[in-house]
């Protein structure tokens, strides 16, 4: 066995040459010999952040507080990988613990700052983020934090002064992103459109470019699309209908739809009923994606090995999903009539869900089109593969429509119960849309579903709608597009056959 030393120094350098998978088998035969040892520590949860695996890295870091109890950048790593697991209490401790470490730390004020918007204690994060901009006064993060604290107080002009005079002195991206786009909310909060547009393309731009979006696979959402629209086949799917045996345990049901498209208003509503709990975006569906080949021994691609489960890995493979439900949900969980499982972009992995839960009911969620791209354009995004694609507005218009065909195409096949729901019709009748949720999900009336957004302010909300889930229902939003219809014009060619569909909807009987 080479020296301690020699191994971290190899481990490193695999790394620092994007070897990844040898750095991290590096990584892990270090630490079976040095538990302890901060730099593998360290490394090992770097890895997994950088692929999203937040539950080891956070076992990693609570390993190496233990160990390196006054090292603040391991406290703030740690309340990071809280915040990403939606874990906020925690991570204000840890944050705690990283300020007492090191008062003068601008990026944990910040932090603290975005978990208290996250909560909607606005008077709170103004104060974490005056505080990280006293230490850093180009903090892009927390002065965008600031400027969203003075719109909602009810000045955008202030916001948009202070973003304006600040902007010029900021040439970091991850700095001046955050700032373009709330630059353009308070342009769109003064009806000020086009410039509001235009900075909300300058900042999309920008995410574009950001290395970590320049090295993902954009192009992997547009072949999952196409692969299972060639792997669905009618009696493919008959096939997994006919096979299903009774399940026991967790029977899920399956809020999914385009991002922006009131997946989250609709979870609110459902989370108000006494019965029922929600998972806020737990990726519980993509980890068992990650499992398939070790269950099944498939060496087939991701969706192409959905056709290789056999039913005894089937099982295997819903008992890992519920482990994982279970594990991120209180216990009361256990005991919940209805789990609503909640990430819209599983509407691409539909496949998957009519082979493992073929009776499991499935919520669609619909807006007009033209809405949910403008909306799109304006959210700043995490970086993966899907996400990407939303960073301008063409991309967007064509990732919606590919997944809006797969949809359409998929919706007939299905053995699962669905039910389409529109934004507009929650809008315009929050009671009767309502009643027909619960209704296609078994569930009694109960009135405080239409009161959602009192039990959304007592939420950590992880998602872009977490501030306006928190108040009642707002009209202005389903209408906002048509302000900036002149400047959507590149995209209605892509969106043309949604427009198309929506629209027949709509129109009256003959």
């Amino acid at each position: 066995m080479p020296p301690l030393k020699l191994q971290l120094t190899q481990a490193a350098a695999h790394l620092r040459e994007g070897r990844t998978d040898r750095a991290r088998e590096l990584f892990e035969q270090i630490l079976t010999r040095h538990p302890a040892n901060p730099q593998a520590l360290a490394e090992l949860a770097r890895i997994y952040f950088a692929r999203s695996a937040f539950h080891p890295a956070r076992k990693l870091l609570t390993r190496l507080v233990d160990s390196q109890p006054s090292n603040a950048e391991a406290h703030f790593s740690l309340a990071t990988a809280h915040f990403l697991l939606h874990e906020p209490d925690p991570a204000l401790t840890a944050l705690a613990a990283t300020i007492s470490l090191n008062p003068d730390h601008a990026p944990a004020f910040t932090a603290r700052a975005q978990i208290y918007l996250a909560k909607r204690m606005w008077d709170e994060a103004a104060t974490a983020a005056s505080r990280a901009l006293e230490i850093t006064p180009t903090a892009g993060p927390a002065a965008a934090i600031l400027a969203r604290c003075t719109r909602r107080a009810g000045d955008p002009a202030a916001a948009r002064d202070q973003l304006v005079a600040l902007l010029p002195n900021l040439t970091n991206p991850p700095d001046r992103i955050p700032c373009l786009f709330q630059l353009a909310h308070a342009h769109n909060d003064l009806a000020d459109y086009d410039p509001a547009f235009d900075h909300f393309e300058q900042a999309q731009a920008l995410q574009a470019e950001l290395p970590e979006t320049k090295s993902l696979d954009l192009d992997y959402p547009s072949r999952l699309i196409k692969d299972t629209l060639a792997l669905c086949t009618p009696a493919r799917i008959a096939g997994w209908a006919s096979r299903a045996k009774p399940i026991d345990g967790l029977q899920p049901v399956f809020l999914v739809g385009f991002p922006r498209s009131g997946t989250t208003l609709t979870e609110q509503i459902i989370a108000a009923h006494p019965d029922a709990i929600t998972t806020d975006e737990h990726p519980a569906l993509s980890q068992v994606v990650s499992r398939i080949p070790q269950v099944t021994g498939s060496t087939a691609p991701y969706p192409q090995n959905i056709a290789d489960i056999p039913d005894a890995a089937a099982s295997i493979l819903r008992a890992d999903y519920r482990k994982s439900i279970l594990a991120h949900l209180p216990e009361s969980a256990a005991s919940a009539r209805i789990i609503v499982d909640k990430l819209p972009l599983n509407l691409l992995n539909i496949a998957l869900i009519a082979r493992l839960f073929p009776k499991a009911p499935i919520l669609v969620a619909l807006r007009d089109s033209r809405a949910v791209i403008l909306s799109c354009m304006m959210q700043e995004w995490r970086p993966n593969p899907a996400m990407a694609n939303l960073m301008g507005l063409e991309r967007a218009a064509k990732f919606y429509a590919q997944a809006m065909d797969l949809w359409f195409h998929l919706k007939p096949l299905l053995a699962n119960p669905t039910l389409e729901f529109h934004y507009e019709d929650t809008v315009a009748d929050l009671p009767a849309q309502a009643r027909r949720i619960l209704s296609f999900l078994d569930l009694p009336w109960d009135p405080s579903v239409l009161e959602f957004h009192k039990r959304a302010t007592e939420k950590f909300i992880s998602t872009p709608s977490a501030e306006a889930v928190s108040k009642p229902i707002q009209t202005a939003p389903a209408e906002r597009w048509k302000h900036y219809e002149h400047r959507l014009a590149p995209a209605l060619p892509h969106l043309e056959r949604c427009i198309e569909i929506f629209a027949a909807r709509d129109a009256p009987p003959e």
